[in-house]
Order: C-alpha cells, then sequence, then structure tokens
C-alpha cells in the first residue's frame, strides 16, 4: 500500500517564486517516509508537484514570455496539466488498498477537480495502455457523455484497472450477476453509495481532495462575450463532487471580487454529508443489534440536519467542508508577502488531510508548525510590491480594470464562514463583505470599487480599441506576408489572391490614416 499525493498549483505560482503558495508549501510538509506502529515501517507517501499555468518552461526566454501569457490569460496547458497528474497516478498505482489524495489552488484547483471527475469517468488506466491518456481526456471532455453510459463502461473494461468507481461497476465487477442494472439504481441511485466494505474491497480510494479558492473556468472576463467562449471548453461539468472523494475540504476567499476570479463552490456538500452519516449508520445499526441483544444501552443514529437532536454531527467534525475565509484570491490560497491569513487556510485544509491519513512533518521549525505561529486574520491583505508595504485602499488592479468587480453574494450557512472571518467582522466595523451580510446585516464596498466605477468604462472601451487595433494590425502583416509568397509562386498563379490580398492590407492601412 502507498500514498499518493497529487498537488497542483495556481497561475504563475511555483517553486521559483520568495513566497510560496499553500499548495507548495503543503507538498513541502508531506513526509515520504512515515514511521508506522511499534517500530515498524509506516505506509510509504509519493508526492507529485507540478506548477502551475503560465510558469515558466526553461527552454527560452521567448518561451518562457509566451507561456506566461497564454497560460496566464487564456489557461492554455490546462489540460496537459491534468493528463500529468493522471499519468503519475497510472504509473505509481498499485493496488485496490493505494490512497490518493489531491490538492490545488486557484486553476490549479480546477485541474485538481477535473482529475477527480476524470477518474470518476475513466477509472485509472493500466501502465500498458499509457499512451491512451489523450484518449480519457477527450471522453472526460465530452459532456453529453455520462460516467455510466456504456461508453465509459466500454472503455474503463477494456483500458482500466478492475477498481470500482460507480455503481455500474458493482455489478460487473463484484460479481453480484443476479441483480439487474434496474435493481442496483433503484437501491442506489444514479451514483454509487460506495459503502466502507466496498471501499475496502474493490474501490478507487480518492481518500481526500483539498482545494483553495478553486477558479471555475479560464477566467476570462464574462462581460467580453467573445472572448468568454474560451470559457466553454473549459468549464466544469458541474459543481458537484464526486461520491468517489471519501472527504474534502474547499477554502473559499470572501473578498475577492474581481470578475476573472468568479468562485466555484461545490453545491453538493450537505448531499455528500447525508450520504456519510448512512454509510456511518449502516456500522451502528450493527452495533445497535448486538448490543441489544446483550441487554446494552443502543447508541443514536448519526445525523447532520437537527442541531438538538441526538447524534448531531458538528459541522467541524464531517467528512465534506467548505469554509469562507477573509482576504482575497491571494490571501487564501498564498503567495504573498502576509502570510496570517493564508496560513490559516493552509492549517485547515492540511488539517483535513491529516484525518484522513496523510502524514506530514511535525517538527517545530517544520512549514505547519511556522504556519500556526504565523496566523494572523486581522492583517490587510492589500499588499505592496515590497515587503511591509501595503497598496493604497483605493487603488484598483489591472484585471480588475479590464474584466470589472462584483461581489461574491452566495447563499451559505452560518457554519461555513470560518472562525477567523467572525473575529474580523466582529472586530473591525468597515468589514462587511457582501457574503457575509445575512450575518452582518450589511455590504460595506472598498473604496477601488468607486474608483472603478468611475474609471472603469473609459478603460475598458480603451482596452478594447487597442486590442482591435492590435489584431488588425496582426491581420495586417499576415497579409504582407502572404502576399509577397504568393507573388513567388510560378506562372502568376498566385496573382489574383495577392491582388486581394493587397486591398485588405489597404483597407487596414485607410484605418490608420495611413
Amino acid at each position: 500500500m502507498i500514498r499518493l499525493a497529487v498537488f497542483c498549483d495556481g497561475t504563475w505560482n511555483g517553486l521559483q517564486m520568495q513566497n510560496l503558495t499553500n499548495v507548495a508549501r503543503l507538498a513541502r510538509s508531506v513526509v515520504r517516509d512515515p514511521p508506522g506502529q511499534n517500530g515498524k515501517a509506516g505506509v510509504p507517501q509519493v508526492v507529485y508537484y507540478d506548477e502551475g499555468v503560465g510558469t515558466a518552461t526553461g527552454v527560452s526566454r521567448t518561451s518562457d514570455r509566451l507561456e506566461a501569457i497564454l497560460g496566464g490569460a487564456f489557461g492554455a496547458g490546462l489540460d496537459r496539466k491534468i493528463e500529468q497528474a493522471y499519468r503519475f497516478i497510472v504509473l505509481n498505482y498499485k493496488e485496490p488498498d493505494d490512497e490518493i489524495f489531491i490538492f490545488g489552488f486557484s486553476r490549479g484547483a480546477y485541474t485538481a477537480r477535473s482529475l477527480c471527475g476524470l477518474i470518476r469517468k475513466c477509472g485509472i488506466l493500466r501502465p500498458e495502455h499509457l499512451q491512451r491518456v489523450p484518449e480519457a481526456m477527450a471522453l472526460y471532455r465530452n459532456r453529453k457523455i455520462h460516467p455510466a453510459g456504456p461508453e465509459c463502461q466500454e472503455f474503463r473494461d477494456r483500458y482500466s484497472r478492475r477498481e470500482v468507481v460507480g455503481s455500474e461497476d458493482l455489478l460487473r465487477k463484484v460479481g453480484e450477476t443476479t441483480v439487474t442494472r434496474r435493481a442496483a439504481d433503484a437501491a442506489e441511485g444514479e451514483e454509487c453509495l460506495l459503502t466502507d466494505e466496498v471501499r475496502r474491497r474493490r474501490a478507487v480510494r480518492i481518500r481526500y481532495l483539498g482545494l483553495w479558492d478553486t477558479v471555475g473556468s479560464l477566467g476570462v472576463p464574462d462581460r467580453f462575450r467573445l472572448l468568454s467562449v474560451f470559457n466553454k471548453r473549459f468549464r466544469f461539468h458541474d459543481t458537484e463532487a464526486s461520491k468517489l472523494i471519501e472527504s474534502l475540504r474547499h477554502a473559499i476567499a470572501a473578498d475577492e471580487d474581481r470578475r476573472t476570479f468568479s468562485a466555484a463552490p461545490f453545491s453538493n456538500i450537505r448531499d455528500l454529508n447525508i450520504t456519510a452519516t448512512e454509510e456511518l449508520n449502516a456500522g451502528i445499526k450493527a452495533r445497535n443489534a448486538r448490543a441489544a441483544k446483550a441487554g446494552r444501552d443502543v447508541a443514536p443514529l448519526a445525523q447532520v440536519v437537527d442541531r438538538r437532536a441526538p447524534g448531531y454531527i458538528p459541522y467541524a467534525e464531517r467528512r465534506y467542508q467548505q469554509k469562507w475565509f477573509p482576504g482575497d484570491h491571494g490571501a487564501v490560497g498564498g503567495g504573498n508577502f502576509e502570510l496570517g491569513l493564508s496560513s490559516a487556510a493552509l492549517l485547515w485544509v492540511a488539517e483535513g488531510a491529516q484525518a484522513a491519513g496523510l502524514v506530514f512533518d511535525d517538527r517545530p521549525d517544520g512549514e505547519l508548525a511556522q504556519a500556526g505561529d504565523l496566523t494572523n486574520p486581522l492583517v490587510d491583505w492589500r499588499i505592496g510590491r515590497q515587503p511591509g508595504t501595503l497598496r493604497p485602499a483605493w487603488m484598483t488592479d489591472l484585471l480588475g480594470m479590464i474584466g470589472g468587480y462584483r461581489s461574491r453574494a452566495l447563499t451559505i450557512g452560518r457554519d461555513e464562514v470560518h472562525p477567523g472571518a467572525r473575529l474580523r467582522w466582529t472586530r473591525m466595523a468597515h468589514y462587511r463583505p457582501k457574503v457575509f451580510s445575512p450575518f452582518t446585516g450589511e455590504t460595506r464596498l472598498g473604496p477601488h470599487r468607486y474608483v472603478e466605477l468611475v474609471t472603469g468604462p473609459p478603460f475598458r472601451l480603451l482596452f478594447l480599441l487597442v486590442l482591435a487595433g492590435g489584431a488588425l494590425l496582426l491581420v495586417w502583416l499576415l497579409g504582407v506576408i502572404a502576399h509577397e509568397l504568393l507573388r513567388l509562386l510560378p506562372f502568376g498563379i498566385g496573382a489574383p489572391a495577392a491582388d486581394v490580398l493587397a486591398g485588405v492590407g489597404a483597407w487596414v492601412r485607410g484605418l490608420f490614416g495611413g
């Protein structure tokens, strides 16, 4: 048995940064060969860390700049990131007892969630079929094909390991051939109710998913309808977490208000916890039956609905959790000079992973111990370019000016508010983000929002004009090159097309007064 830990960093984030993100900090904290009990060797832990899209490739300065622009602005390379992480799992996964832990921040969180979806749809390929990873990716990207559909089942049967990823696999692979698929669906629903017994026997074990502020698409502002088509290919199939994931924690930034960083919370956390209590209650009922026969007291059944009823499981003890933290995108996921806010989110996600079985370095000088000392929910996240400096409260940023601002306004429960956020709004009268308005009674926008209301529209108009001008200049340049190449063709066969291009070029020059 081994534990595979996959860490996917965010856009432009890597190990060369002066201040690492929570993904990199946590990856460094994993103990590779943890000690076991009674002096025995523990379970080996294999770590895979991948820098985010838009980071330098090291091939050349030009390629690095291109990667930064295309990867950062349009998410180029996202599919490649998902495939690379999937290959790591395919090559290192050995047996059904192996445990998978997946982490991600920003677009890396998108990668992590997509990786879970890819496993649910295609299973884990057998190593001899490693070359079929692109086929698996194409199958995953096809939204018309359901994971339980015949196409996915056939793909898994031919190329993937035999571990269960859904109820349709239980029938085929556990050997319950006398039970019809209709009967199983009626009993278990569309998705598989993966009981503890089945997990121990045959199921792929995604033990834990830990995320910091998922970006739900490529981040192209939705107000630019033409450019936002880039989002469609890479959007999530849905906002629900698969039941294949045994536990998860998702830290979300309450104060991120740039449209280019729209929130992508899970929508089925409550349902997952209810399903988890059903699995837990199966064991409680069995123990209660034995206790009743022996004349002993029986335990109340677990539930997550009524706080006042017996057996209620507090939110902090549930397998699936999603909490809103104070700060913007970078303050929750890390990577800037101020570590007070990001350290709290780091520790919260790490605690969930520890509860699921992943072993971290617990030395006093280790990353997590230092994070505990640095945690401070009251610090400002509007950090300047130099350590110890702050941006003026009214200052906007380029992404905010291009895409605009919009407060994250989702309906959340009180349990989903991190204690650090409660402390902040208690101590700071001006701290009133919109997402917490049901609890604070008001919303207060930052000064930068009022600045953007005045300067944003003309700035975006200028930006679009520059963008259009650049596109026309590119068309003109390509036309000039094509014109000269066509003139080189023998017998003048390219002359008509060259004349057309010359006319287009003259029209473009005319637009610029040439």
